[in-house]
């Protein structure tokens, strides 16, 4: 509404005959007119009918007001083609990381279909096993201490050789799922890339080398001399990422 009035005074001010009238001394009845104050613009009409005012300071002030509206008009136009570019570079990007994420997703993929981790798999889940049993909670603790002396043993043997293929075996584990949870938490891959990789994969397998991660992080604790409250705080948050692992398996 309010741009209608503008754009009638503006024609009123510039375009109008209005003006000869004025300037003529010509006075019909009920001829529209109008006259142009140094404050206001009065529209005149004919015997009988009420004047309208409208205020406004002069016809180069209407032009003013068009011409800061032209530009106000200019620069909303320019901020909504920043925001589009910016909706496209978005898009680019969010392309080219799906499109890295698919790529990383084969590799992983190919990794866990590979010989050597077929290998390491077999011996995590025979080593957890105890005369044809699977064992849980407090014994597979206490076979992973003991998997701890065996390896860190200096007086060597069998025991040594065995242990050092569990350790191989659970490097690797620990590191393929650990790696995926850095990216996830660096933002380079997505948490619905990480969920897919711990779906395809034996994610039950954390359960096998989470006893061996915190009996090798208390033993190394011992062997520096670090305090309890310090070993607490690096088995806790081994606790977190692996909780964080299965949570996204499920």
């Amino acid at each position: 509404m309010k741009v209608a009035v503008v754009c009638g005074l503006v024609l009123v001010c510039m375009y109008s005959p209005w003006d000869e009238a004025l300037a003529s001394g010509r006075s019909e009845p009920n001829l529209l007119c109008a006259e142009i104050r140094s404050d206001e613009v009065v529209i005149v009409k004919g015997e009988g009918q009420k004047n309208e005012w409208f205020p406004v300071e002069t016809k180069e002030s209407w032009r003013a007001l068009w011409l800061s509206i032209a530009a106000l008009i200019v620069a909303a136009v320019s901020s909504i083609g920043a925001v589009i570019s910016a909706i496209g570079a978005w898009k680019a990007s969010r392309g080219t990381q799906r499109a890295a994420e698919g790529q990383l997703f084969a590799i992983q993929m190919r990794d866990y279909a590979s010989k050597e981790m077929r290998d390491h798999l077999r011996i995590l889940f025979d080593w957890r096993r105890k005369d044809g049993a699977r064992i849980e909670g407090d014994q597979l603790k206490d076979k992973a201490r003991d998997w701890v002396r065996s390896l860190f043993n200096a007086a060597g043997g069998p025991s040594v050789d065995e242990a050092e293929k569990i350790d191989l075996a659970r490097r690797h584990i620990t590191s393929y799922f650990m790696n995926l949870l850095c990216l996830e938490k660096a933002g380079y891959i997505s948490e619905y890339f990480v969920r897919k990789i711990c779906e395809s994969v034996s994610a039950g397998v954390l359960d096998v080398v989470g006893p061996l991660e915190e009996a090798l992080i208390e033993h190394i604790g011992r062997s520096d001399k670090r305090s309890e409250s310090n070993v607490a705080k690096d088995i806790k948050r081994l606790h977190t990422d692996f909780e964080r692992l299965r949570i996204l398996s499920r």
